[in-house]
């Protein structure tokens, strides 16, 4: 290999260290060994950095870097140049998170510490990165991160307004890996990568190669334990297949005395289904006999029906006969329930009239039992007005024996003026009694 060295123009904080050197070495091969420089090949990979541009980024005011295409690009310088400075930008740049370099963790922190050429203090910066042939073939892409020491960060990408998540795609799909050790190694991961186990580092190195490398391995991984697992079950089955063919050799009498019995299972099903044959044809008789029994019957229930139908043609005048005496005796029963709803108000009244006419009753009964005691008494003077008159024709024959006719005459009269007296007080009596019965007796009647 040989070797160029070229200083390329930076532009450095004020005070600070002599700039930082850009090696690009130029690499030979056997193809180009014998060449002249002029006609060998210079050649980028899509998304090889071709320049970086800085400004107010940690040490540097104003920087920017060109790479030389086909070469190995190296920065070296003393102590405290910027040469880290330079692989932070190309990390934050290019999307990666600011931890990744042990250079801080706020993008904020990486505004330049100092004053510009007019003593002002700088509040933000930003990163330009172009990449070959990043947005196409022939158009190389660039990526620009703008940011303040509020932490505030504004992405483009060739010039318009962009995200931080779409500048991660966009270099994911380019295979740019600012986490992958063998792609971008800052000098304090130099430690861990040694310590990387080869498991990891194989890893590492097919994510570098490309996604489709990785993904490769992991189906190849997939499938090896895939392999195994069917290998464990192969053998597991092969072991089973000699314990089951031992079982087989065991049961082959089983087997013999199962055939025979599904032989004579079906020699049933044989017997059972002529046996049902059989069966058919005596159901089959049977049948046929009751159908024309039915046939014989079904005609008689027709004549039957017409016998049915003429009867009930005649009948039909007497139901409605019927049902109208049914209403005639509907209306009577209406009548008759109405005349015993009357009859018994009747009875009810007649029921407090007849206690009335007991009360009648009983008045009346003491004024016959008067009247007939009047009746007695009025027979009792009667008897003794005949006792009177009897004695009165004695006396009178004796005085008229004794005295003669005229005295006798005279107290004939004397006693016939007696009597009549005493018959008009009797006559007076009776039609006193006669009226007071006669009162009593209307009254009785009237109550």
């Amino acid at each position: 290999r040989e070797f160029l060295l070229r200083a390329t123009a930076l532009r450095p904080a004020a005070g600070a260290q002599p700039p930082p050197l850009l090696i690009m070495p130029r690499v030979r091969d056997a193809d180009t060994e014998d060449e002249p420089p002029s006609q060998r090949r210079r050649t980028h990979t899509k998304g090889t950095i071709v320049r970086i541009k800085l400004r107010n980024f940690m040490s540097y005011t104003s920087a920017e870097l060109t790479a030389d295409p086909g070469k190995l690009n190296c920065i070296i310088g003393p102590n405290g140049t910027g040469k880290s400075s330079i692989v932070c930008a190309m990390c934050v740049g290019l999307g990666g998170p600011i931890k990744a370099t042990e250079r801080g963790d706020a993008i904020g922190g990486c505004v330049h510490d100092g004053v510009d050429e007019n003593g002002v203090k700088p509040t933000e910066g930003s990163v330009e990165t172009e990449l070959f042939e990043g947005s196409g073939a022939g158009r190389n892409l660039v990526v620009r991160l703008d940011f303040n020491t509020d932490n505030k960060e504004k992405w483009f990408m060739d010039g318009e307004p962009s995200s931080k998540k779409k500048v991660k795609e966009k270099m994911a799909s380019m295979n740019i890996q600012v986490d992958n050790p063998l792609q971008f190694l800052p000098q304090d991961k130099v430690g861990a990568f040694s310590n990387m186990s080869p498991v990891a580092l194989l890893k590492e190195t097919e994510r570098a190669i490309g996604p489709d490398v990785c993904a490769q391995h992991e189906e190849l991984v997939v499938a090896d334990k895939e392999l195994k697992s069917m290998k464990q079950s192969a053998a597991g089955e092969e072991k089973s297949l000699v314990e089951l063919e031992k079982q087989n050799e065991v049961l082959y009498a089983d087997v013999e005395r199962w055939n025979k019995y599904q032989a004579n299972l079906k020699e049933l099903e044989r017997c059972e289904g002529k046996k049902l044959w059989l069966a058919y044809d005596a159901e089959r008789g049977e049948y046929d006999r009751l159908n024309d029994e039915w046939k014989s019957k079904k005609a008689d229930m027709k004549e039957a029906e017409a016998e049915k139908k003429a009867l009930t043609d005649k009948v039909l005048p007497l139901k409605e006969r019927v049902a109208s005496a049914k209403r005639s005796l509907a209306s009577s029963t209406e009548s008759v329930k109405k005349n015993e709803a009357e009859m018994a108000a009747a009875v009810e009244r007649s029921e407090k009239e007849d206690d009335a006419a007991e009360e009648a009753k009983a008045g009346l009964h003491k004024v016959d039992k008067a009247l007939k005691k009047l009746t007695d008494t009025v027979g009792e003077l009667e008897r003794r007005i005949e006792g009177d008159e009897e004695e009165l024709r004695v006396e009178e024959q004796k005085v008229s024996v004794a005295y003669g006719g005229d005295v006798a005459a005279a107290k004939k009269a004397a006693a016939a003026e007696e009597q009549a007296a005493v018959k008009s007080k009797l006559e007076q009596s009776k039609v006193a009694a006669a009226q007071q019965a006669a009162a009593d007796k209307a009254a009785a009647r009237k109550a």
